[in-house]
């Protein structure tokens, strides 16, 4: 946030607009405790406030932390804003070749980091319910794809399906994309108590592959919303075993069906949000007459 204070006082010192891009929350954060201290909350929430007040231009990683900006801070953001998603990149896409699932597993992918509020041992324990009830594919893997905390390993080690489960290395973008189209379903983790707005950047991508999505995520958040207009229909809150067992079912059940990319992921693409951003930004500089 260092960066939107000098970009404050460059853009006073020098007369020239004052453009603030959130990818993520700021004061609103809830997922954990950015701030340390009620002395230095109220700092920061003074100081976000003089920033968004004299920006020209308030542009949002989504609709969700777009809306929560302008109802928490009443100078007329709604006006000046932007939503420009993290969205997919199509060229990245262009050279990966073609690659299935394997068919001496069922693998159940996780691509990122875990962190704040957010866990997988609900799905550890669905999982294990269901291999108690016989209703597991054969060779089932879970494949955590990152660089994680003690935490995670603690929840692997106290699952119960330890075995079924492996930390994968950390990869390179392409091979991660590379990855993705060999899993037989991605998993998806936003916990419920996160802000609506909350919308992970792999979500974009996770679509355009075209794999069935495990989405844990609240269900009347911005996430699921996106999910569903993409035909990605596996919805359940992280923290409820029963739900991501009705979802895991579904899945483990229509794995062998083809999957067309929704073609409302066309309005994510990223060249056309950026270019739609140059406009603004021409908009802010544009000489007057």
């Amino acid at each position: 946030f260092s960066s939107a204070l000098a970009a404050y006082r460059l853009s006073k010192e020098s007369g020239l607009p004052l453009v603030v891009d959130y990818r993520d929350y700021w004061t609103l954060l809830s997922d954990y405790d950015l701030m340390g201290s009620c002395l230095k909350r109220a700092y920061s929430v003074a100081w976000e406030k003089r920033i968004l007040k004299h920006a020209s231009l308030v542009v949002c990683a989504t609709k969700g932390i777009a809306e929560d900006l302008d109802r928490h801070f009443p100078f007329g953001i709604k006006e000046r804003s932007f939503v420009l998603y993290n969205g997919h990149d199509e060229a990245d896409f262009s050279d990966l070749g073609e690659s299935a699932p394997s068919s001496d597993e069922f693998s159940l992918c996780y691509f990122g980091n875990i962190y704040a509020r957010r866990s997988l041992k609900y799905l550890y324990q669905a999982v294990l319910e269901l291999e108690r009830e016989v209703l597991t594919p054969a060779n089932l893997k879970i494949k955590l794809y990152g660089s994680f905390n003690r935490e995670v390993y603690e929840e692997i080690q106290h699952s119960g399906i330890s075995e079924m489960i492996s930390i994968e290395p950390m990869l390179s973008h392409h091979d991660a994309l590379k990855e993705m189209q060999k899993a037989d379903a991605l998993i998806l983790l936003i916990n419920s108590s996160s802000p609506k707005g909350t919308l992970t950047s792999k979500v974009f991508e996770y679509i355009r592959i075209g794999r069935p999505i495990l989405a844990l995520v609240p269900l009347h958040g911005e996430a699921a919303h996106l999910l569903r207009t993409c035909d990605q229909n596996h919805i359940c809150p992280m923290e409820s075993v029963s739900a991501i067992k009705a979802c895991l079912s579904e899945i483990f059940m229509q794995c062998s069906v083809e999957r067309e990319v929704s073609p409302a992921l066309q309005d994510y693409e990223r060249s056309a949000q950026v270019a739609a951003l140059h406009r603004k930004l021409q908009e802010l500089v544009r000489p007057v007459g």
